[in-house]
Protein backbone atom coordinates (compact mmCIF):
# COMPACT_ATOMS: atom_id res chain seq x y z
CA UNK A 1 0.00 0.00 0.00
CA UNK A 2 2.86 2.37 0.80
CA UNK A 3 4.48 1.65 -2.56
CA UNK A 4 1.22 2.37 -4.36
CA UNK A 5 0.84 5.68 -2.52
CA UNK A 6 4.42 6.67 -3.35
CA UNK A 7 3.86 5.76 -7.01
CA UNK A 8 0.68 7.86 -7.10
CA UNK A 9 2.46 10.88 -5.62
CA UNK A 10 5.34 10.50 -8.08
CA UNK A 11 2.93 10.24 -11.01
CA UNK A 12 1.06 13.34 -9.85
CA UNK A 13 4.31 15.29 -9.59
CA UNK A 14 5.49 14.24 -13.02
CA UNK A 15 2.17 14.99 -14.71
CA UNK A 16 1.33 18.25 -12.91
CA UNK A 17 2.95 20.64 -15.44
CA UNK A 18 0.97 19.10 -18.29
CA UNK A 19 -2.28 19.07 -16.34
CA UNK A 20 -1.81 22.69 -15.24
CA UNK A 21 -1.09 23.77 -18.80
CA UNK A 22 -4.20 21.99 -20.03
CA UNK A 23 -6.40 23.46 -17.30
CA UNK A 24 -5.09 27.01 -17.74
CA UNK A 25 -5.69 27.01 -21.46
CA UNK A 26 -2.52 29.02 -22.01
CA UNK A 27 -0.41 27.10 -24.46
CA UNK A 28 3.24 28.01 -24.88
CA UNK A 29 3.84 29.16 -21.31
CA UNK A 30 7.48 29.91 -20.56
CA UNK A 31 8.06 27.30 -17.84
CA UNK A 32 11.73 28.29 -17.60
CA UNK A 33 10.75 31.79 -16.46
CA UNK A 34 8.36 30.37 -13.85
CA UNK A 35 11.17 28.13 -12.65
CA UNK A 36 13.49 31.09 -12.20
CA UNK A 37 10.85 33.01 -10.25
CA UNK A 38 10.30 29.99 -8.01
CA UNK A 39 14.02 29.64 -7.42
CA UNK A 40 14.23 33.29 -6.38
CA UNK A 41 11.43 32.80 -3.84
CA UNK A 42 13.15 29.62 -2.61
CA UNK A 43 16.37 31.53 -1.93
CA UNK A 44 14.48 34.28 -0.11
CA UNK A 45 12.60 31.71 1.96
CA UNK A 46 15.86 29.97 2.91
CA UNK A 47 17.40 33.24 4.04
CA UNK A 48 14.37 34.15 6.17
CA UNK A 49 14.37 30.67 7.71
CA UNK A 50 18.07 30.96 8.52
CA UNK A 51 17.51 34.33 10.21
CA UNK A 52 14.59 32.91 12.19
CA UNK A 53 16.74 29.98 13.32
CA UNK A 54 19.46 32.37 14.48
CA UNK A 55 16.83 34.36 16.36
CA UNK A 56 15.49 31.25 18.09
CA UNK A 57 19.00 30.09 18.99
CA UNK A 58 19.82 33.50 20.45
Amino acid sequence: MLVAAAAAVLAALLLSPFVLEDISGSKGVDWNRFSQVGAAYGFTSAMISALASVGVAA
